[in-house]
């Protein structure tokens, strides 16, 4: 929330958390289809697509609604605790094939 007076780390912490995103475009279909193989990571990446609209959504409702009862700042550090989440999951995901069962 305090980077948002200084133009030139806001700029950076946001452009960060895009190409986060970005890498998800680019790396996740190639980790599904590792992970779960060629008939199953299709649809998974598919269905894992499913929670960009779902959480964009959440996103507008939270800021329309909640900003209020929240405040902005509070729901900032909650934008910055899943992009955080994010960044974990990422670094921790295994692209070890499952085995079938």
């Amino acid at each position: 929330y305090h980077l948002r007076e200084d133009a030139f780390m806001y700029i950076l912490c946001v452009g960060l958390s895009f190409c986060c995103e970005g890498g998800h475009f680019s790396i996740f279909p190639v980790a599904a289809v590792k992970t779960f193989g060629i008939a199953n990571g299709g649809q998974i990446f598919t269905l894992m697509f499913f929670s960009v609209p779902l959480t964009s959504n959440f996103g507008f409702l939270m800021v329309h609604y909640w900003q209020a009862y929240l405040g902005i700042q509070t729901i900032f550090y909650i934008g910055s605790f899943m992009t955080f989440s994010n960044l974990l999951l990422l670094y921790l995901f295994d692209e070890t094939p499952l085995k079938p069962i």
